[in-house]
């Protein structure tokens, strides 16, 4: 019973987690950092990869954001613009110029 328990508190915590990954952006945030926020999650998981990270799924988790695919190529532009991000010369990937720590 102590471990069904102990599941049923993890899934509600793995829940309420998945929610507020899931929240629309607030009014008065800008797309911008939501999805610098959004890459530089994605770069401290993604170990594997040479910092590179399909553009793909950047676009996928700002759309649970509530955001565009337009958004996200309007904000990593603006971030390559200022040489923050790098993208692959076939622009399907994207990475810090300097990873992130964390």
């Amino acid at each position: 019973e102590r471990e069904d328990f102990n599941e049923a508190i993890r899934m509600m915590k793995a829940s309420k987690e998945s929610v507020a990954q899931s929240k629309p952006v607030q009014k008065g945030v800008n797309p911008l950092d939501v999805v610098y926020d959004i890459i530089a999650d994605l770069s401290r998981k993604e170990t594997d990869t040479d910092g590179w990270l399909d553009i793909s799924l950047v676009v996928s988790m700002a759309g649970h954001k509530a955001l565009s695919s337009e958004h996200v190529t309007e904000a990593i532009e603006n971030w390559e613009g200022l040489s923050v991000l790098l993208r692959n010369p076939e622009q399907t990937k994207v990475k810090f110029v300097v990873p992130v720590s964390g």
